[in-house]
């Protein structure tokens, strides 16, 4: 079996205690330490995060590389963590993610079975038990259908994260188009254009640990970036009238609460009323940044 060599490139911005942790999590993989690598991409951190990366740098037992940038948001950052990686395939990792000791080992297994396909995705769980984060669960859930086994995706079909894809591969797509500013349209973006040119993706039960604050405020920021990154891609792609989409979609949204009863019954899910009405909620307040932001 060919052991690939992988550069998991970390994205991250003033998260330097959720960062050390997730680089200390790497560092314990069960994984060739010369063939991967660790890139943290910084987009221009105010607070100890260069002093936290660079003390790590001793404690690394693999090759660790730390970029710094002027603050411009998610997809630039991870384009220029991109340019300094050496690796055959590219991790793209936040800094609030905890990986298990065997995470590199299935996902190069993954690149081993299926050599034609472009990239790999495993799935996040949520640490915490909140309201919140159970809704990321739900959705998790939701857009891989309720099936976690191992499969080669189709065009069209939702993957989880962290998402991997080939260096050259990354390249050849162009990237990631830097009018992405934040973390919930970079992962849809590459994915989307794989797709287009004609690449597969698999998904495996590959598991990792989402740290990430769940509370109301975050609630509402993730939702914030949701509709401002969805106003962003149409308006990218020529849509016409993209506010009015999203002020139709909010219009909608009693009917939306019920298409989420009617999909979950067709997984034979029951559903409970909280998981509804939190997406709806959601739902509606992104596209009311999307009209209004």
């Amino acid at each position: 079996m060919k052991t690939y060599y992988i550069s998991i490139l970390i994205f991250t911005y003033n998260r330097e205690k959720k960062l050390a942790d997730t680089m200390r999590a790497l560092f314990k993989q069960k994984y060739p330490l010369d063939h991967y690598e660790i890139i943290v991409s910084d987009d221009g951190s105010s607070d100890g995060t260069s002093e936290v990366v660079k003390a790590l740098q001793a404690e690394s037992p693999c090759k660790l590389v730390y970029v710094q940038n002027l603050h411009r948001g998610v997809a630039a950052t991870i384009n220029s963590g991109a340019k300094k990686s050496s690796g055959d395939v590219l991790i793209l990792l936040g800094d609030d993610v905890i990986t298990s000791p065997t995470f590199l080992e299935e996902y190069n297994r993954a690149y081993n079975k299926y050599p034609d396909i472009a990239g790999v995705a495993g799935y996040t769980c949520p640490l915490s038990t909140t309201i919140f984060a159970r809704h990321e669960w739900f959705m998790t859930q939701y857009y891989l259908k309720f099936n976690f086994e191992e499969r080669v995706m189709k065009k069209g079909e939702a993957v989880s994260n962290p998402i991997s894809v080939k260096r050259n591969i990354f390249f050849e797509i162009g990237g990631i188009s830097e009018k992405i500013k934040y973390a919930r349209g970079d992962d849809s973006e590459v994915i989307e254009k794989l797709y287009e040119k004609g690449y597969a993706m698999v998904s495996i039960p590959t598991k990792t640990i989402h740290m990430q604050d769940y509370n109301l405020r975050g609630f509402i920021k993730s939702a914030e970036n949701r509709g401002t990154e969805g106003r962003r891609y149409l308006l990218g792609n020529n849509y016409k009238f993209p506010r009015l989409r999203f002020a139709v979609k909010f219009t909608l949204m009693p009917l939306l609460f019920f298409k989420y009863w009617y999909d979950f019954a067709k997984f034979g899910r029951i559903l409970s009323i909280d998981m509804v009405a939190m997406r709806t909620v959601f739902n509606a307040v992104s596209s009311l940044y999307a009209v209004f932001g």
